[in-house]
Formats: C-alpha cells, sequence, structure tokens
C-alpha cells in the first residue's frame, strides 16, 4: 500500500488488484505476464510493488500488465523480502539446502542490483530454515523454523524446537561494506513456521509456530497462548 493505492497479491494467483481510488471502492485486476509471477512474499518502496515466490526470481511491477525481473544471487527469494535502511534484504534461496540460511541485501537505493559480497549465514546446530523477516526495534529479526519453507506446517520427523530468533543490524554504509552485526537471540523457541501471523502488539514483537503464539520484547520472549 502507499498513501492513496492499495495493492493486492493472491498467492498462487497471476493477479494483482489496484485500488482506483481513495475509497477502495473500485478496483483494476492486471493480468501478470509471466503468470508464473505470484507472490508469496511482497514489499512496497518508491511507488513499486516488488515481490517473488519459490520459483520466480525478484519481480518489481511498474504498471500494466508485465513486470521487470532481477536475478539475485544464490537464486529465487522463497522466505522474506522487506526493506532495511535504504536496501532491499531478502531471505532465503530455492538453491539448495545451504542457501536456506542466507540473508542477502541490495545496494544503496538500488532494489534491482545485488552485489554478490552482500550476504550473511545465519547458521544453527539443527535442521532448520529462515521462515521469515520482520524489522523490529532497528534491526531486522530473522526467524528460523523447523519446516521447509516451502511447506511451512509441515513438521513431520523434524524436532519441536529449532532455529530460534536472530537478529541483523547495521547503518548503511556498513552493511554495503561488509560491516554488520549478528546476533543469537534464542534457540530455545522455533522461530515460527506461520509469517503471515507476524505483528507488532503493545510494544512486543508477534510469532507463530507450531508451539503457539509468542511475544519478543527485544530481549526475551514469553509464550502468550
Amino acid at each position: 500500500t502507499n498513501d492513496y493505492r492499495v495493492y493486492i497479491l493472491l498467492a498462487g494467483s497471476p493477479y494483482i488488484y489496484e485500488s482506483s481510488n481513495d475509497e477502495l471502492t473500485s478496483w483494476t485486476t492486471r493480468t501478470l505476464t509471466p503468470t508464473s509471477a505470484i507472490a508469496s512474499r511482497f514489499v512496497y518502496h518508491d511507488s513499486k510493488p516488488y515481490f517473488t515466490n519459490i520459483s520466480i526470481n525478484l519481480q518489481r511491477w511498474d504498471g500494466g500488465n508485465s513486470t521487470t525481473s532481477t536475478v539475485i544471487p544464490g537464486g529465487g527469494i522463497v522466505t522474506g523480502l522487506l526493506w532495511y535502511k535504504n536496501s532491499l534484504f531478502a531471505g532465503g534461496s530455492n538453491v539448495g539446502i545451504e542457501q536456506l540460511n542466507y540473508i542477502r541485501w541490495s545496494g544503496l537505493e538500488a532494489p534491482t542490483t545485488w552485489p554478490s559480497t552482500n550476504y550473511v549465514k545465519v547458521v544453527s546446530s539443527d535442521s532448520s530454515f529462515i521462515t521469515s523477516l520482520a524489522v523490529y526495534i532497528d534491526e531486522i529479526l530473522i526467524l528460523k523454523g523447523a519446516s521447509s519453507p516451502r511447506f511451512f506446517a509441515d513438521y513431520s520427523g523434524r524436532a519441536s524446537k529449532a532455529g530460534g530468533l536472530w537478529g541483523l543490524s547495521g547503518e548503511p554504509g556498513g552493511l554495503q561494506n561488509g560491516v554488520y552485526n549478528l546476533r543469537k537471540i534464542t534457540t530455545d523457541v522455533d522461530g515460527g513456521i506461520f509469517p503471515q501471523a507476524n505483528t507488532i502488539w503493545k510494544g512486543r514483537f508477534i510469532f507463530q509456530n507450531g508451539e503457539g503464539l509468542w511475544a519478543f520484547d527485544g530481549s526475551s520472549t514469553v509464550n502468550l497462548a
């Protein structure tokens, strides 16, 4: 969304819906080309929607029915997409198990330019993957879950707790030169398998995993339900 338009992309659908007025009473439907350009992660920046899913590269919609594709090092992004410190950040990749633990970011104010050196690998001693990203208290929260990012609810054959919660921070210039802070917040709680549940409530970051609903206040986690 922006100040006067709302955009809706449905996972599994090649359509983008754009509101035609401020009252949201009229909508324009666009059929995207390629039709495989269906969205599972979405971010809005500089009057343009950016989105991706498990099988396509980063797409930018410039209006009409077409999209512009950008290849991110490591392959198509599947698990996280957000804007932070003047760069676009993406988590995970669909090229190999190891790539599922990477965070990559674009150049400064250049979401279609991805230097090959702009990345960090978030490693934990379990079989978890990055399942989502979120911005909270001036850092990127990296949620690592026990399930495959392709099937967020699949806990079959995996530990009930895995991955945990990590934090990544830095300044714009530093991030472009490999200067960042990566911290392990906790590995005692699964980082979540339902990214759609991520939100901020009463100053706390709320996320959901297979064990319930959790809150993080910047230093510790607590089970809500």
